[in-house]
């Protein structure tokens, strides 16, 4: 197989043989960055880089976090 018809191959399959037999998702880091996203949309920026990492850390929970003050 020349490597044109195998890469249109291997992008028209939905995931790759790896992927399905050890059961491997994305799904948790792209609801993270997804959270992330709406994080930042929400703000409009953030004047400082430290309260946009505090507001991550708040929001996802499992880490404690002070609230970001002026």
């Amino acid at each position: 197989m020349d490597e044109i018809a195998y890469r249109k191959a291997a992008s028209s399959s939905p995931s790759s043989p790896i992927t399905t037999a050890a059961s491997l998702s994305n799904s948790l880091a792209e609801g993270i960055n997804a959270g992330i996203r709406l994080i930042q949309h929400r703000a409009h920026g953030y004047a400082r880089l430290d309260n946009f990492t505090e507001m991550i850390y708040l929001c996802h929970g499992g880490i404690p976090a002070c609230l970001p003050t002026t």
